[in-house]
């Protein structure tokens, strides 16, 4: 309740969207769509950097980008930004 008196709308909007998606990962029914919906695709461009594009739950997303960050020599921040070379962001 005291979210609701004393946040503000940005902060109270952000908390609903995360209530609603933890209530809805809870269903059993969920976790089998997002498993089911997993894919990883990639190519390399004209330039042969390697282009990735995965769908994954959140918990194995992050042990991806985790990886990729690692592998990159990047600065990670606990939920922060990680800044790769030539400005690329991943939140």
């Amino acid at each position: 309740m005291n979210v609701a008196r004393h946040g503000t709308a940005n902060h109270v909007e952000r908390l609903v969207s995360q209530f609603r998606r933890a209530k809805k990962l809870n269903y059993p029914d969920t976790a089998e769509e997002l498993y089911l919906a997993r894919e990883v695709t990639y190519h390399y461009d004209d330039d042969g950097c390697l282009v990735l594009k995965a769908r994954l739950p959140a918990d194995q997303g992050e042990v991806i980008v985790h990886v990729a960050a690692d592998a990159a020599g990047t600065a990670q921040l606990e939920n922060g930004p990680c800044v790769y070379p030539g400005g690329h962001v991943v939140r």
